[in-house]
């Protein structure tokens, strides 16, 4: 009996090892990524959100998170609802939403965020909750209505990457590979 106990005392070990190991590589990616994790549960509308989160989305630290209200404040008038639509398409149609807006507080720099989530439902279908990453977005110029709906396991639309910043025109003389480039 206790070499049974022995072998379920090692596996035990060998799994919470494993697991351990697990997490600390999933929050080094997420360190590396700069990336924020965050859970609204639909019932109560409470909100669960990573320091980092936190941090990007300007909470108070001693407020916590709040609820999808609270956050929503923070977000740039003019963005909202694109934010509103995404999400509420997101709980509307068992889809996953990505989407780019301003966060702006007083105190605090305004910055670009690009935030991608989904509903997740229950064993018995119904819509529990709502997770999502948060990270700090490239610069470059905001367009209106940058929000991009998708189905799970589909490929993104692209239609929320930022445009590109225009390049510079090509240069008039053209070069024949091998030849040197023109003295100035």
């Amino acid at each position: 009996m206790n070499a049974y106990v022995a072998a379920d005392r090692d596996a035990l070990n060998a799994s919470m090892a494993s697991l351990r190991e697990s997490q600390a590589l999933l929050s080094e990616a997420h360190e590396l990524a700069q990336l924020g994790r965050w859970e609204l549960q639909l019932p109560n509308g409470a909100l669960a959100c990573c320091e980092r989160a936190r941090e990007m989305l300007c909470t108070e630290p001693d407020v916590g998170c709040g609820g999808y209200d609270h956050l929503r404040r923070w977000v740039h008038p003019l963005d909202r609802p694109d934010v509103d639509a995404a999400f509420h398409a997101a709980l509307a149609n068992d889809t996953a939403y990505d989407i780019r807006y301003r966060v702006e507080r007083p105190g605090h720099p305004p910055r670009m965020l690009r935030e991608r989530g989904r509903a997740l439902n229950d064993a018995d279908g119904n819509r529990t909750r709502v997770v999502g990453t948060v990270q700090t977005a490239p610069r470059g110029r905001v367009r209106r209505g940058c929000a991009a709906v998708r189905r799970p396991g589909s490929r993104g639309t692209g239609a929320s990457r930022l445009p590109r910043a225009r390049r510079s025109p090509p240069d008039p003389v053209r070069r024949r590979a091998g030849t040197p480039p023109p003295r100035r």
